[in-house]
């Protein structure tokens, strides 16, 4: 009897132990799923079930299951990183001072090479300070707690690349701010440099919020009034330029000319397919109806986000323009990149949020909490943007230019032929392993960036959507609104600086257009967001209701008619 109960016993535990480590597997599974690995569905989604045809796809490509970073790992990163940080602010900051022409020439002014101890030291021991702040936030961060996608130590590294590169470019504006303003040569006249800059960038607002409401509202005329203004706009810069009377003014001038001429060719190359343009971007729109207050509350924090740094970024070039140092261009190439990667990352958050929000309810008819598609966007996405914002542009660039080359060669030399056709294959390569419409999988699925982009594209290519991307021209509209927006700033701010101070025509000019069109751009991040959403959530499912799939079915059939 003894034996009997023994075995009882030992059966029930042995029964329990097995009950025990299922309940343990299925709730680390659960924990898996919901810290946001490459595939998990977002907590405020609604779990409408999927398509059939998107069966196939969900667990080989959209419902991944993500590897679980070590702390250790996470510690290393962020220590290394901190590290290379106030490394490298070290070596810049006695780098700017000792190679800057000083004014005072005893050697006593703190940031010249005599006097580095004194406020150098103290720009230098703040930033150790936030470095060191950074290495021990711990384990509270979003960060370190969010299991990343396919590539997620990758992305993290650009995640903490990005972050150490604000810390250092805010030491470096200081640096040439603090040294050009004590030491600006006489005939520097802050007033006249700061305040046309610091009006271009305010009337970026104004001219931003004109262009998304037109969007919205009345995407046609939005649509004409972008090709047509842009060409326009551009001209009028370059008369302004020509006017400045100085040899890099008349070479931007010759530029713009060149280049406002290529623009209303485009213009009328691309007026048969303004009616798809329109109905695809009405289509996409419609996604955001009834949060766009929310939306436009979430845009307009970025886009302040982005005017707080454009004017940092001012003072560090009108220390620059101020004083005349030695390496002053390369202090403008290294801030212009700068200034171009941070508004890069600030309007793809928007891309990544908006279209994130605007994919569920296309592709699956489902909701989602536009604060939580923020908040995301701002953390566990962070990395990925980054990536994708850094290599992107270059991207685009090269295939826009190779698909030049190819339209130029045409059949005619077969030298001229070969090698477009080559570089076209080289564009080719790359788009399959980053674009934009990636940003859209990175929203929804948090893949990493590189894995988001050859998915994607193996999604367009299953359908022979490449016709149908490149015939959209949401992209072209938002780029031709941002011109024509910049070139209005820069336009104000030039007429202003002719008339007070007209040596700094070409500078202040130039640096206001580039300024106001990627702030513009961040607004404009939203339609162009709707627009990628769809054309993903289509290729996933071409059966979504026809109020939104019914224009891309029809170019389709246009296309393969043709």
């Amino acid at each position: 009897m003894e034996g009997a109960e023994m075995g009882r016993r030992a059966g029930g535990a042995d029964t329990q132990g097995r009950a025990g480590a299922a309940e343990t597997e299925a709730a680390e599974s659960g924990r898996a799923g919901d810290d946001g690995g490459g595939g998990s569905r977002r907590p405020h989604e609604e779990q409408s079930p999927p398509p059939p045809s998107m069966a196939s796809t969900s667990n080989a490509t959209i419902i991944q299951v993500a590897s679980v970073e070590s702390s250790g790992d996470i510690k290393n990163l962020r220590a290394s990183i901190c590290t290379a940080v106030f490394l490298f602010s070290a070596a810049v900051m006695p780098l700017a001072s000792s190679h800057l022409h000083c004014g005072d020439k005893t050697g006593k002014s703190p940031l010249c090479p005599g006097g580095f101890s004194s406020s150098s030291s103290l720009l230098l021991l703040s930033s150790a300070m936030l470095s060191f702040a950074f290495l021990c936030k711990g384990g509270a961060s979003p960060f370190a707690q969010q299991k990343p996608g396919p590539g997620g130590f990758s992305v993290n590294v650009w995640k903490y690349f990005f972050l150490a590169h604000l810390v250092v470019m805010l030491v470096l504006i200081t640096v040439l701010a603090v040294r050009g303003l004590r030491n600006k040569r006489r005939s520097f006249h802050p007033a006249h440099w700061f305040l046309p800059l610091f009006t271009a960038v305010a009337c970026s607002v104004p001219t931003s919020a004109a262009w998304l409401l037109a969007a919205l509202f009345r995407p046609s005329a939005a649509l004409r009034a972008s090709l047509w203004l842009a060409p326009l706009m551009t001209f009028a810069v370059s008369i302004l330029l020509f006017d400045t009377g100085t040899a890099v003014g008349l070479a931007f001038a010759v530029l713009g000319l060149v280049l406002a001429l290529v623009q209303s060719l485009y213009a009328c190359w691309v007026t048969p397919r303004l009616e798809y343009a329109t109905e695809i971007l009405a289509a996409s729109l419609s996604a955001t109806q009834g949060v766009s207050g929310t939306i436009t509350l979430y845009v307009a924090l970025t886009l302040a986000a982005g005017l707080a740094w454009s004017g940092v970024w001012v003072l560090g070039v009108g220390g620059v323009a101020a004083n005349g140092p030695r390496f002053s261009g390369l202090y403008i190439v290294t801030l212009l990149l700068a200034m171009a990667w941070t508004l890069h990352v600030l309007k793809n958050i928007v891309t990544v949020a908006v279209a994130g929000f605007a994919y569920i309810r296309l592709g699956r008819g489902g909701n989602m909490d536009p604060g939580e598609a923020w908040r995301n966007a701002w953390t566990i996405s962070l990395g990925s943007i980054c990536l994708g914002s850094a290599v992107v542009p270059v991207v685009v660039t090269v295939r826009d230019t190779a698909r030049s080359m190819n339209l130029a060669a045409g059949g005619a030399d077969e030298f001229l032929f070969s090698c477009a056709d080559c570089y076209m294959g080289f564009a080719d390569w790359l788009i399959t392993h980053a674009n934009r419409w990636a940003f859209v999988q990175v929203g929804v699925y948090n893949k990493g960036f590189v894995t988001a982009s050859e998915d994607t594209w193996k999604l367009f290519m299953s359908l022979d959507m490449e016709p149908v991307i490149d015939a959209d021209l949401t992209s072209s509209f938002c780029f031709l609104s941002a011109v024509a927006g910049g070139a209005f700033s820069a336009l104000l701010s030039g007429i202003w600086v002719l008339v007070v101070d007209k040596s700094y025509g070409t500078a202040v000019s130039l640096y206001a257009f580039v300024l106001c069109y990627f702030l513009i751009r961040i607004a404009m991040a939203w339609p162009q967001a709707c627009v990628s959403a769809l054309h993903l959530a289509y290729a996933e499912n071409p059966q979504i209701p026809q109020q939104f799939g019914g224009p891309i079915t029809n170019r389709i059939r246009t296309l393969q008619r043709t």
